[in-house]
């Protein structure tokens, strides 16, 4: 398997998981203060969207742009327009050399997921759990990037 597919498999896998993390949320989450300088909700989902504009950034070798804060409804749309952006960005460039392939895995991209089982964590502390799922038998697909991902199993 190519890694511009695995890496499309990342992305996919990501907007899955996402989708627990973000839809039907409570009134009042995205502004969630748990303590001990721990980042909201809101502030979470800005940070993802600024690891996807990296990853772009970092793939195409460009000098890194900020990301700008937003409200939760426009983060969770902007999430989702940076993964249609890099899932293209993969598909349409030539594939950075392995070594670069590996350090964008082991970057950015786990870092993004990491923070999306930050939110998760923070939904629970919220009183607001997501059904467990197994992601194993998740239907992802590369391409499929937008919120409506399947239900989990």
């Amino acid at each position: 398997m190519q890694s511009t597919e695995i890496l499309r498999r990342l992305l996919a896998s990501l907007a899955y998981r996402t989708r627990h993390a973000v839809n039907e949320t409570p009134v009042g989450f995205d502004e969630f203060e748990a303590g001990m300088e721990t980042r909201t909700p809101l502030e979470v989902l800005n940070h993802i969207n600024g690891i996807l504009a990296l990853t772009r950034d970092l793939y195409l070798g460009k000098k890194p742009t900020p990301s700008e804060d937003l409200s939760w409804m426009e983060a969770v749309e902007k999430f989702h327009q940076r993964l249609r952006q890099l899932d293209k960005v993969f598909v349409e460039s030539a594939p950075p050399d392995d070594d670069t392939v590996l350090r964008i895995v082991h970057g950015p991209l786990c870092d993004a997921f990491t923070h999306v089982g930050q939110l998760l964590a923070l939904r629970r502390l919220f009183g607001a759990p997501v059904t467990p799922a197994n992601y194993f038998r998740a239907e992802i697909e590369n391409g499929s990037l937008d919120r409506n991902q399947p239900v989990p199993v």
